[in-house]
């Protein structure tokens, strides 16, 4: 954070060079003013700051490993990989709609920005629609074995 006074001295700026999350919150300026005669010849300016931060975006369709994602044949590890466009960015995988945690079966990786869903040995249930999902955008994608 960087505070500015301008050549005339009658205004302040507060600069922002890369604003974080945690940046949020009331900002408040206190000036002596000799024209003032209350509050301690104390004059104030406040602005409350929201900063959002920069939403999670997919950058490519989910890719998967095998030659063929409509003909898997069981017992094959399947990779599914999605790529976002920030490295710290939060996903979520999906089956039929219902999240899927890591277990014995299931490993999810974060590679820089890809995000994946490693399948170690499919099997017959491992049917169905994919979805990868940020709190801004989410890739879907359809296996059958």
């Amino acid at each position: 954070i960087q505070i500015i006074y301008e050549d005339d001295s009658s205004s302040v700026r507060i600069r922002f060079d890369a604003a974080q999350p945690d940046d949020k919150g009331k900002y408040e300026t206190l000036v002596k003013d000799s024209t003032i005669t209350d509050k301690d010849g104390l004059r104030s300016q406040s602005v409350v700051i929201i900063v959002k931060p920069v939403p999670v975006l997919f950058t490519s369709d989910i890719q998967v490993s095998t030659a063929d994602k409509d003909n898997i044949p069981e017992k094959t590890e399947v990779i599914l990989t999605a790529t976002i466009n920030q490295e710290k960015g939060k996903v979520k995988w999906f089956l039929n709609n219902k999240e899927i945690k890591e277990d014995q079966n299931h490993k999810i990786t974060i590679k820089n920005l890809q995000r994946q869903l490693t399948l170690k040995s499919s099997v017959i249930a491992d049917t169905g629609i994919y979805s990868v999902k940020s709190d801004d955008d989410e890739q879907t994608i359809e296996i059958l074995l």
